[in-house]
């Protein structure tokens, strides 16, 4: 059952991100479930979407004081720290600081130049939709491609790298966590696309950056072994040795 489930999960995925790479209209078919003529985004300033908002805003300067901190303990006592080596907490730093503060927000957000649902002609806005591989004169700062937030909530599968995998009882927390914080992950995606700030190509690419972003990390720091390890086992693959 439970590689049955991964399989789902990933099958949906790949559908996805091909589905909006070849049929970008269906950005435009998944935002407009949440958009009223004459009204725009009604869902935007809901009380619970804005505290997801506000907690992917804020999280991720919280949660990178917290790491340098931990970083910082695990040097100066030259050993782990909270069960986690230097080379640990560098790899969760270094997730958020090159995936969420370079690659996404220096880097995609601020030159790819993709206008937001909110903005586009499409849904009462002055702005081109333009597909979401197809990169634009940069007008903006802090555009749609790729989701910030998202890409914040797919940074916390990256605690799921450190967890034990030794025993049959370890392995399944381990696989519980990941797709826990995937899961959780999403929520911060999902609620901008309905807030109108992002469509759904944005949160789909914010995955599959920050997927990318940890597991080269986790190779390089940690060593290739232990990532295919980690693979194998929360991909159901095969139960790691």
């Amino acid at each position: 059952m439970a590689r049955c489930l991964t399989l789902l999960v990933w099958t949906v995925f790949a559908a996805l991100l091909m589905a909006v790479c070849l049929y970008p209209p269906l950005d435009l078919i998944v935002s407009g479930w949440f958009y009223q003529p004459g009204a725009g985004f009604v869902w935007a300033d809901h009380p619970l979407l804005q505290a997801i908002h506000f907690t992917a805003v804020r999280g991720g300067w919280v949660l990178s004081t917290m790491l340098i901190a931990g970083l910082t303990a695990s040097l100066i006592l030259r050993k782990a720290f909270c069960g986690v080596s230097v080379r640990g907490w560098l790899f969760l730093l270094l997730t958020l600081a090159l995936g969420l503060g370079v690659v996404v927000n220096l880097g995609l957000k601020d030159h790819w130049g993709r206008a937001r649902p909110r903005a586009v002609v499409e849904f009462g806005g002055d702005r081109p939709f333009t597909p979401a591989w197809q990169p634009q004169a940069r007008t903006h700062k802090n555009d749609s491609f790729v989701a910030g937030d998202g890409a914040f909530g797919f940074a916390l599968p990256a605690l799921a790298f450190l967890l034990p995998v030794a025993g049959s009882a370890q392995q399944h927390r381990s696989r519980q966590v990941f797709y826990g914080l995937c899961g959780v992950g999403s929520l911060f995606g999902i609620a901008r696309i309905i807030m109108g700030a992002h469509f759904l190509s944005d949160v789909l690419f914010a995955a599959l950056v920050m997927a990318l972003v940890m597991y080269s990390l986790h190779t390089l720091l940690l060593g290739w072994p232990a990532t295919r390890q980690r693979l194998n086992l929360w991909f159901i693959l095969k139960n790691p040795s």
